[in-house]
């Protein structure tokens, strides 16, 4: 929670001291209480004010978003592919339905300052104003794109899956300046952003790439044309050159060599292997990729929220002793 605390302020955000947390759930059987419990996405960012905090929670239906958002919000859901990492997470979430956000819609002035975390989207999203923040999130085609159109600046990507699986798109577009992406998986390409600054990533491509700084990064080989102006250190070149100034960098690597799958699909194929020359490399001697540096990627995206992960009261007790009892709590980051 530390991390994101910072995090948070570093990028401008400060809650309204009298900021109202609500929670939106469509699973059936919820029953819905005024200005506090919603069924309908739409309906609580209506009610919403600026800096109020949205609980998407998970479902076994997504929650429409038919935009655009004008409002200063922070929206929280419960990650995802937690079935696929059930084994792998600790503590894993009550449940294993994700926190699905369906539709296409932008981000427009007024809304500055927003926070998407733990989120499932299906679906464009297109920012139009600067300083919002993307973290833990997963960008999922659904039928043709689910792109992150990213037309302002100042903007950041952190900890998040762009998936080409689904049956479209998954790219970064847009053309913006001076955004910022750490430690994220994307599948598909980067397009046409201007001044920006990668690093820790996977990418599996990058075109139109306007004076962008690339560092403990590795690059696939999906439509390569990196643009102008471009730099790339201590990242790695899958089955090819970079074609750009650079240094300490790694080319015409193997996929296979470097991560546990050599068809990664799942969040977790992209976990280095042993032997993998991404280790140990990076430009502090840490590892290259999403995995890598002060702050990794975290599986399925789990919010760095405390969670209990054990609850103990006594049964049995009186009115002078009281009950005893412990609760072991965990941070989550």
């Amino acid at each position: 929670m530390k991390k994101l605390f910072f995090t948070l302020i570093a990028f401008g955000f400060y809650a309204n001291a009298f900021a109202t947390i609500r929670r939106v759930n469509n699973n059936p059987g919820i029953v819905t209480v005024n200005n506090l419990v919603y069924t309908s996405l739409d309906v609580a960012i209506n009610d919403a004010s600026n800096g109020d905090t949205l609980y998407v929670e998970p479902s076994t239906t997504s929650y429409p978003l038919t935009g655009p958002l004008v409002k200063r919000i922070v929206f929280i859901g419960d990650g995802y592919q937690k079935g696929t990492n059930a084994n792998l997470i600790s503590p894993l979430s009550f449940s294993l339905n994700e926190s699905i956000i369906s539709g296409s819609f932008s981000i427009n002035s007024g809304a500055s300052n927003s926070v998407f975390l733990s989120l499932r989207f299906n679906g464009d999203i297109t920012v139009n104003t600067p300083n919002v923040l993307f973290k833990r999130c997963f960008f999922t085609p659904l039928g043709s794109s689910g792109n992150l159109v990213l037309n302002s600046s100042s903007n950041i990507v952190e900890q998040c899956f762009f998936s080409l699986n689904g049956g479209g798109h998954g790219d970064i577009n847009g053309n913006g300046s001076s955004n910022i992406f750490k430690n994220c998986i994307i599948q598909d390409i980067m397009f046409n952003q201007i001044n920006p600054l990668v690093d820790q990533c996977f990418l599996g491509g990058v075109q139109s790439i306007v004076n962008g700084t690339f560092t403990n990064s590795i690059v696939g080989t999906n439509n390569y044309n990196v643009g102008t102006n471009s730099t790339f250190s201590f990242s790695i070149k899958i089955a090819g050159v970079f074609g750009t100034p650079g240094s300490n960098n790694i080319e015409n690597a193997v996929l296979a060599n470097i991560f546990e799958s050599s068809s990664p699909l799942l969040d977790k194929d992209y976990r280095l292997k042993v032997g993998s020359p991404a280790i140990g490399t990076g430009n502090t001697g840490q590892n290259i990729g999403p995995f890598g540096g002060t702050d990794p990627y975290r599986l399925s995206g789990q919010a760095g929220i405390p969670v209990i992960k054990n609850f103990f009261l006594s049964t049995i007790g009186s009115t002078t002793s009281g009950l005893s009892g412990s609760i072991t709590i965990q941070s989550n980051n």
